[in-house]
């Protein structure tokens, strides 16, 4: 640098050197731009709930058809109550293209259901255990970006995803377990809107 300076056309050799600074700093900054931009236009075209209802549907889809193989059926079933019953949240009624899946949600949950009140039936002792009441069922609602499901996630320990600028679309549920059951249950369905 302090041989560029002793030159004779030291001022046009740094205006030169600053204009090429100038030039890389848009064209990083360009680069820069255009990757955030991709960044979140992949972000809302594929996500975890795209996944759920694709799966959602080829599930509805091999119930209902015969010659399709239910092994999937059955997996998909079996996973879906695993993730529900650590307490993550799934989607109940899809925002973007206003489905709701209410038969094969139920069936779903009732097979979640069913495998709980199994497990009670095998490590009860006797009839002294109750079976499993329906869950509680808690929601909230009000003004977009408001903080609802921060309030859920810290209220209950629920899983809704949230970020600055996030809007929730549709209806998601979590189950949360109750360490003291109550009215007969020891669960919450939370929805967030």
């Amino acid at each position: 640098f302090n041989k560029i300076l002793q030159r004779k056309n030291s001022v046009l050799i740094l205006w030169k050197l600053s204009q090429e600074l100038s030039t890389l700093t848009d064209e990083v900054n360009r680069k820069k731009n255009l990757l955030e931009d991709t960044e979140a236009s992949t972000n809302d075209k594929y996500s975890l709930e795209i996944l759920w209802r694709e799966a959602l549907l080829s599930y509805k889809y091999g119930r209902n058809h015969s010659n399709i193989n239910k092994k999937f059926s059955e997996d998909f079933a079996i996973n879906f109550c695993n993730y529900v019953e650590r307490g993550e949240a799934f989607e109940l009624i899809d925002g973007d293209n206003l489905r709701y899946f209410n038969q094969d949600i139920s069936a779903l949950l009732s097979q979640l259901y069913a495998k709980q009140s199994e497990e009670i039936r095998r490590y009860g002792i006797g009839n002294k255990i109750k079976m499993k009441q329906a869950p509680i069922v808690v929601s909230i609602f009000g003004p977009q970006s408001s903080g609802k499901s921060t309030l859920l996630n810290y209220c209950f320990g629920c899983k809704f995803l949230t970020s600055a600028g996030r809007c929730t679309r549709g209806i998601y549920a979590s189950l949360a377990k109750l360490s003291i059951p109550i009215n007969g249950s020891d669960q919450f369905l939370i929805l967030d809107t």
